[in-house]
Order: structure tokens, then sequence, then C-alpha cells
């Protein structure tokens, strides 16, 4: 499995950063190795059965990548060597892009597996032919951007020197497709589904900075789509929760960092009283961090690729 994830800078809404709780690094270029965890799972519930999960087997991804002013180049690849041989082969297109701007969040998801295994006890079940996707934007705007960076935490831009912490207000959109999704018991059979759902989010993100140059962040946010599923060959109006967290942790030197960071959407895209059904795209990362100067500046990154900002 190959990532290849290319990050531009910053389309937020310009505002003045306070520089006694956010601090730029004075290096121009950093270089990253990583080590990295992306799973996308489909979880159940109903009244007679708690907790049937359905999982891809990908192998762990390593990484390497370099970074110049506002913009990054991150290259990944996972080892079919590295899968548990007992849980089977998931064929995976797995593309998430995570921007953490100053007043702006963005997560993009374009998710696509084939193959998922469930272990019941001390069996493991396969199933080949059950396909998944999902297809997607969250974002949310960061309240407090001028003192509490996202991008301090999970992108390791820049240093947050004091604690702090904003609310986050944005909306998300997701469509979902299950094929071959076997019965789970005997009152919820196994179909193909899909789904298309937007809606509002909020939460609040706080970092604590608890020593010089060690924090750790986190933030929680919920939210609630309206759309359309179909099911069974019916069309029907859903309304259903969402819930997005991340946390992260780690030592971020002027030089060098090294961070521990999660991830974690859960998607519902079926929520009753007798049977929920949520899609969760999770990532599990380790990255370590060199920044540095050049003795000559290379032509082509003395140019950032950038969105347009706007200044107010």
């Amino acid at each position: 499995m190959v990532v290849l994830a290319f990050c531009c800078g910053s389309v937020d809404m310009y505002s003045q950063v306070d520089s006694t709780y956010i601090k730029p690094f004075h290096f121009q270029y950093s270089a990253r190795a990583f080590v990295a965890k992306n799973t996308f799972s489909l979880n159940i519930d109903t009244e007679n059965r708690k907790g049937i999960t359905f999982e891809p087997n990908n192998p762990v991804l390593l990484g390497l990548g370099f970074s110049w002013k506002n913009s990054s180049l991150n290259f990944g690849y996972g080892f079919s060597s590295m899968r548990e041989k007992d849980k089977g082969k998931t064929k995976t297109l797995d593309f998430q892009y995570h921007h953490y701007g100053e007043q702006w969040i963005l997560d993009l998801y374009v998710l696509n597996n084939k193959g998922f295994y469930r272990e019941d006890k001390d069996v493991v079940h396969l199933y080949p032919d059950l396909r998944i996707s999902l297809f997607g934007a969250f974002s949310q705007y960061v309240f407090s951007g001028n003192k509490f960076s996202f991008g301090a935490a999970f992108d390791q831009n820049k240093r947050q020197l004091r604690s702090a912490g904003s609310w986050l207000l944005g909306g998300n959109v997701f469509y979902t497709s299950i094929k071959g999704q076997p019965a789970v018991d005997d009152a919820f059979y196994g179909d193909d589904k899909w789904n298309m759902q937007l809606g509002p989010n909020g939460g609040y993100a706080y970092s604590w900075v608890f020593a010089p140059n060690f924090y750790l962040a986190g933030s929680f946010s919920m939210g609630v789509n309206v759309g359309i599923e179909k099911e069974k060959d019916q069309r029907k109006f859903s309304v259903n929760p969402l819930l997005f967290g991340r946390v992260s942790a780690g030592y971020n030197g002027p030089d060098w960092t090294v961070n521990i960071s999660a991830l974690n959407n859960k998607v519902y895209v079926k929520y009753g009283d007798d049977y929920q059904r949520s899609l969760d795209p999770s990532q599990y990362k380790v990255t370590f961090v060199k920044r540095f100067d050049l003795k000559k500046e290379i032509s082509f990154l003395k140019r950032d690729l950038r969105f347009p900002s706007f200044k107010n």
C-alpha cells in the first residue's frame, strides 16, 4: 500500500498571531520520518450483540517527508510482508488529507477498501467480498487561532509556547457505501446500502504545555447529520450523529521534534435504539522531525505553494 500526500499552506482568513503563545521555527526546511497505521472499520451494535467489528488487514506504513515554508511532500509505503497472514488480504485505496491552518482545519477522505476480517474470541472470520467506501470532508473554524495552534500539535510546523484552547464550529459532508455486508444476527440481514449526509459540528480543542517544549493536545467534536439512505431498495430520510476526536503529545524543540498522534472519526450511517452502524476512519502515527537550513538555497524551493490568503 502506497500513500503519497502533498500539503499546501493556509486557506485561512488571516488573523494576527499572539507571539507570546505561538512561535514559528526559524529553520526553513525539515525532514521527517514516520510510522503510521491507517484503519477503516465497520462497527455494528444490535440489541442482541454488541461490538461487532469488521476490520481491514492493512500493513503498517513507513514513510519519509520533506517540508519547506508552508508546503510539504510525504511518501509512505506499507509492505505486504507486514500484514497479519491469518487475517486475509485487503485491497486499499486510502487517501487522508489533514490541513491545520491558523483559523481553519480541513480533513478530506477518499477511502475504498475490499476484504475485511472479524475476530470472534479466538476465531478469525474472513470477508473477502465486503467492500466499504467513504468519501467526504470535515472542516472547522478555530475561534482562538491566534493563541491555540492545531499546526503545532498535529503538523509540527509551529511551537505552542503557552497552554491555550479554542472553541470549534464547522460542517461536514459524507457519502458512504457498504456492499456485501454479512448478516450479523437473525433480525438484521446483510445487504448493500449507501448513505449521503451533511450537517453542522462543534467542539473544543486544548493544548497543555506542561514543560518547556513538551505538550499534550486534544480536541473533541460532535455533529448531527441529515441525509438520505438506501437499503433494501428503499430510500429513507435519516438523522445520524458524528464524533471526531484527536490527541497529540510530544517534544517540539527548536530543531527537532518527536510526536505521537491519533485521529478517530466516527461517522454513523444508521442510528436507532436497537441497531447502530458506523464507519470509523482512524490514523495512529509516530513522527520524528529534524529542521535545518541549507548553505545554498535551492531555487525552486524559494517559492511557497500555498492557497490565496484573505486579509482583513
